[in-house]
């Protein structure tokens, strides 16, 4: 670090060294009169300033980007007499070796000042990878954290299938079948339900579980069928396909 020169028979270090990094400084006093000089020197050791210890607490491997995105921060004051912490979150997009900044404003529900951060579902984009940083200042010196954020990708590749099908209400078993879905977090879970022509209203044929078919008799009506498909971090996806079903004629 280097100090600008100065005059005079005071000088007054503090707001120079104030935000300094540690190092050792070495300060001549040169006093000139009458043609005559002298100096003396001394050495200043800047110390580090301690700063509240801050972590991230029960994070996660990776985040489904339809769900809300709490990050929740916690710090360890220096002392009792700095016990009072002002928070604040910033985020990057990474890409490669590159950071963009991500404007968190529009997408929390909660301040940038708060110790929580929590983010709106569908805020951020799959598959793609975030940095966050939370700081967390007493006043005399700033600690931080970071974490980045991995928003996973639904499964994919899939598809669904039924039969037969056709057949009638009340008489006809139908299977319908969940097949080919990839992804690397596994297991995979399978919900099946139908949603009648001209409606926007779904029906459920069966809860969430591992298997990837299930059986069902179906109402009349030309039905959408769909397959949603959900990964273990609660990312998911649809696939439909469609079936006529004939009224019941004994």
């Amino acid at each position: 670090m280097t100090l600008p020169d100065a005059t005079g028979a005071t000088w007054d270090l503090t707001t120079l060294l104030a935000s300094a990094s540690p190092a050792d400084l070495e300060i001549t006093l040169t006093v000139a009169e009458g043609g005559r000089t002298d100096t003396a020197t001394v050495r200043i050791a800047i110390a580090s300033v301690p700063v509240p210890a801050v972590s991230m607490l029960d994070l996660q491997p990776k985040y489904s980007a339809t769900k809300r995105i709490v990050l929740e921060g916690d710090a360890t004051p220096v002392d009792a007499a700095h016990a009072e912490l002002e928070w604040s979150w910033t985020g990057s997009i990474i890409s490669g070796s590159t950071l963009t900044v991500l404007d968190l404003v529009p997408i929390s529900s909660t301040p940038l000042t708060n110790q929580i951060l929590v983010m709106a579902p569908n805020a951020l984009a799959v598959g793609t990878s975030y940095r966050f940083r939370l700081e967390a200042s007493d006043g005399r010196g700033t600690g931080a954290a970071e974490v980045d954020v991995t928003v996973n990708t639904p499964p994919s590749s899939g598809s669904v299938s039924i039969s037969p099908s056709s057949g009638m209400a009340i008489s006809t078993e139908f299977t319908i079948t969940a097949s080919s879905w990839v992804d690397d977090d596994i297991p995979l879970t399978y919900a099946f339900s139908t949603q009648p022509a001209g409606t926007t209203t779904r029906a459920g044929l069966s809860a969430a579980s591992t298997a990837p078919a299930v059986s069902a008799v179906l109402p009349a009506g030309s039905l959408t069928v769909f397959a949603t498909v959900t990964d273990a971090y609660e990312a998911s996806a649809d696939s439909t396909t469609t079936v006529t079903v004939n009224a019941y004629s004994p």
